[in-house]
C-alpha cells in the first residue's frame, strides 16, 4: 500500500496493493488491477483499491470498488503458519480475478486449474483454489476462498485421522455454523425483499420455513410481496403457503411426469447422476418400486468395478439415507455400493490451513457440493454411530461457512439439506396400505380408516392458514371438518375458512385448513372400500 498527498494537505490511498506471504505475492494496481465480472455482462471491470481494515491481529480486508473486499488471514504466528483468502462479492457477481506470482526464491514446479506448488531449496507450499489461471486466482460467489499452506505429498487423509480437537470437527462450531446460516436465511431474504423482481421460489419457501420455525409464520407471509403471490414464479413447492391449488397441482403432475422420465432415461443410458436430483427420495417414496424405480435403485450395483464420481458417490449415499428414514425396503438396493461411495468421499478430502475440504481430480469442488457431502457424512455417521464419519461432516460443513459468503440464491437451494424443519414444504407419505400422501407444510398428518370412514389429522399452529395437496383421496360421499359438512366449492380458497374440493379421475383432494385448534379433523365417509 502506498498513499499520496492531496492538495489540502490529506492524504489517501494510491491504487496500489502488493502483500507478499512466504513464497506468494498478491498484486492489485493500475497496471494489473484485480477485476470483477457479472452474470449479464460480459466485459470485465477494473477494481480500485480504497480502504483496508485490520479486523483481527492476524487478518486484514482490503475493500475495493464494486462493494468487494478480499480477507487475508494467517492462522497463526509459528514459522508453519498459512494463509488463506476470502472474497466477498456482489450478489450475482460471476467472478473476481486478482493476480499473483512467486516471490525471488520460489518457483512454481506444478500447475493445475485448482492448485499451484511452489518450491524454494527448502520448502514446498500448495497455493489452492476453486480456479487458478496462469498467475490469477478467480474467486466466485460459490467458491470464494483460497489458501497457501505447507504442501506434503506423502500425507494421506483419513477420516479416522482427523484429529477430534480440531475446530471445525467440534459439534458446537458445526452448532454455531448451522445457526449463523438459518439467521442468513432472514438477513438474505429481508435484503432481496428490497427488490422482488430478483426473488425466486426457493428463496421465499426457505425463508417462510425458517420464520414458522421461530413461530413467525403468519408475519412471513405477510412480507411476501403480492407481486410473487400472483405471479408466474410460483410452481407447487410454494401452494402449502398460498393458494391457487388446483392451477399449483397441475405443475405438480407436470414435475412427477418429468421425474418419471427421467428415471427412465436414466435407466436405459446407466446415468447416476439422476441421483444428485434433490427430490429424487421423496419421488421414490411416493411413487413406489415400480419396474423403473427397481431397476434405477439396483443400478449401481450392477456396474462392474463401480467407481462413483464425488457427485454421484455424494447423491446415492443421500438417496440411500433419505429412503432410509421413509422406507427401507426402498433403500436396500442401494446398500452393496454405501461404503465405496463413502470411501469416494473420504479419498477426496483433504486437510488445510485447519479446513477440511473436497476435492475432485486435485479441483476443490463447488460449495454446493461440499455441503451436501457434510450433510450426507453427518447423517451417515449418526445412523452408523461412526463418529470419526460424523465429525468429517461437521468439518465439511463449518470448513464451508466459515470461510465461504453464500448468496441469497444459494441459500435457499441449501436450506432443505441443512435445516430439518418440517415446516418447509415436503411429501408425507400418511397411509402405504392406501397409498396416500400429502404435499405439505403441517407439522404431522395422520390418516387412519374404519368402517368406511377416514379419519385425517392435521397438527399445524392454532389460528394460521396452509393449504395441502392429498393424492389417493378415493371419492366419497360426505366430507366433515370440525365435525360440520362441507361441500365442494370451486372458490373455496377466497373465504376465511377451511374448504376444499375433490379432483375424483386422480383422486386428488384439494384441502384449505384453518386452524380453530392445533390439530383439525377431517373424515371421510366412503362408499366402498377401494
Amino acid at each position: 500500500m502506498s498513499q499520496s498527498q492531496n492538495k489540502d494537505g490529506s492524504t489517501s490511498l494510491k491504487n496500489y496493493l502488493k502483500i507478499t506471504f512466504k513464497g506468494i505475492e498478491f498484486k492489485a494496481d493500475e497496471s494489473t488491477p484485480a477485476t470483477l465480472a457479472f452474470e449479464s455482462d460480459s466485459s470485465v471491470h477494473a477494481l480500485e483499491f480504497i480502504s483496508y481494515e485490520e479486523t483481527s491481529p492476524l487478518s486484514l480486508t482490503f475493500n475495493f470498488t464494486e462493494n468487494t473486499s478480499l480477507t487475508f488471514t494467517v492462522s497463526d504466528d509459528t514459522p508453519n503458519a498459512s494463509l488463506s483468502v476470502s472474497a466477498k462479492l456482489p450478489e450475482y457477481a460471476k467472478e473476481l480475478s486478482l493476480n499473483f506470482e512467486p516471490t525471488s526464491g520460489y518457483s512454481i514446479s506444478e500447475k493445475t486449474s485448482s492448485r499451484n506448488i511452489f518450491n524454494s531449496r527448502n520448502s514446498m507450499y500448495a497455493f489452492s483454489a476453486h480456479q487458478l489461471n496462469d498467475n490469477q486466482v478467480n474467486f466466485s460467489n460459490e467458491s470464494s476462498f483460497a489458501s497457501f499452506a505447507i504442501y506434503d505429498p506423502t500425507t494421506t487423509f483419513t477420516f479416522a485421522s482427523l484429529s477430534p480437537d480440531m475446530t471445525v470437527a467440534q459439534k458446537q462450531t458445526y452448532d454455531t455454523c448451522i445457526k449463523t446460516f438459518r439467521e442468513k436465511v432472514i438477513t438474505s431474504m429481508q435484503e432481496m425483499l428490497k427488490n422482488p423482481s430478483l426473488l425466486t421460489e426457493e428463496m421465499v419457501i426457505a425463508y417462510i420455513a425458517e420464520m414458522a420455525s421461530q413461530n413467525r409464520y403468519t408475519e412471513a407471509l405477510n412480507t411476501v410481496p403480492p407481486s410473487f403471490r400472483t405471479g408466474n414464479k410460483r410452481t407447487y413447492l410454494s401452494t402449502p403457503y398460498f393458494n391457487n391449488l388446483n392451477a399449483m397441482n397441475a405443475t405438480l403432475i407436470k414435475h412427477s411426469q418429468e421425474m418419471a422420465d427421467s428415471i427412465g432415461n436414466a435407466v436405459i443410458t446407466s446415468n447416476l447422476g439422476i441421483f444428485s436430483v434433490s427430490d429424487l427420495p421423496d419421488y421414490i417414496n411416493i411413487t413406489g418400486a415400480t419396474p423403473n424405480i427397481t431397476n434405477l435403485l439396483a443400478l449401481p450395483s450392477t456396474i462392474p468395478g463401480f467407481t462413483p464420481t464425488v457427485s454421484e458417490a455424494v447423491g446415492i449415499l443421500t438417496t440411500y439415507l433419505r429412503l432410509s428414514e421413509m422406507d427401507s425396503s426402498l433403500a436396500a438396493p442401494l446398500e452393496p455400493v454405501i461404503k465405496k461411495c463413502v470411501s469416494t468421499i473420504e479419498t477426496n478430502c483433504a486437510v488445510t490451513d485447519e479446513s477440511l475440504v473436497l476435492n475432485e481430480n486435485e479441483t476443490p469442488v463447488s460449495l454446493s457440493l461440499t455441503l451436501k457431502a457434510g450433510a450426507a457424512l453427518v447423517h451417515y455417521g449418526e445412523k452408523t454411530q461412526a463418529n470419526d464419519i460424523l465429525a468429517a461432516g461437521q468439518a465439511l460443513i463449518s470448513s464451508a461457512l466459515l470461510y465461504h459468503l453464500p448468496d441469497a440464491k444459494l441459500i435457499a437451494e441449501l436450506y432443505p439439506i441443512l435445516v430439518q424443519n418440517k415446516n418447509y414444504p415436503h411429501f408425507e407419505v400418511i397411509s402405504r396400505t392406501q397409498n396416500i400422501w400429502a404435499w405439505t407444510v403441517a407439522d404431522s398428518i395422520t390418516y387412519t380408516e374404519s368402517n368406511l370412514v377416514g379419519t385425517i389429522n392435521i397438527k399445524f399452529p392454532q389460528g394460521a392458514i396452509h393449504h395441502v395437496i392429498f393424492n389417493g383421496i378415493r371419492q366419497f360421499n360426505k366430507i366433515e371438518i370440525y365435525g360440520l359438512s362441507y361441500r365442494p366449492d370451486p372458490n373455496f380458497e377466497r373465504y376465511n375458512s377451511s374448504g376444499y374440493t375433490h379432483l375424483a379421475n386422480t383422486r386428488t383432494l384439494l384441502l384449505k385448513s384453518r386452524h380453530k385448534t392445533e390439530t383439525e379433523t377431517v373424515r371421510l365417509t366412503y362408499n366402498t372400500a377401494n
